[in-house]
């Protein structure tokens, strides 16, 4: 699969689903799980979360696909 733009643009917005607190997100982020880039747009694929890392206390977050 040949990654586009709109898959960059939409992968950079995962690792600040890690915060637990917000309740503006289709999903927390979990090590190991597949998930489309779009949830309305299948089209564009999958991806799986390989390392998520979230610190509350230096606000620090990553994901790793």
């Amino acid at each position: 699969m040949v990654l586009t733009d709109q898959h960059y643009s939409l992968s950079a917005e995962i690792p600040y689903w890690l915060e637990k607190a917000r309740d503006d997100v289709p999903y927390y982020p979990v090590e190991n799980e597949v998930y489309p880039y779009h949830f309305q747009n299948k089209a564009l694929g999958h991806f799986q979360i390989l390392r998520a890392f979230d610190n509350p206390q230096n606000g620090f977050q990553v994901t790793h696909f």
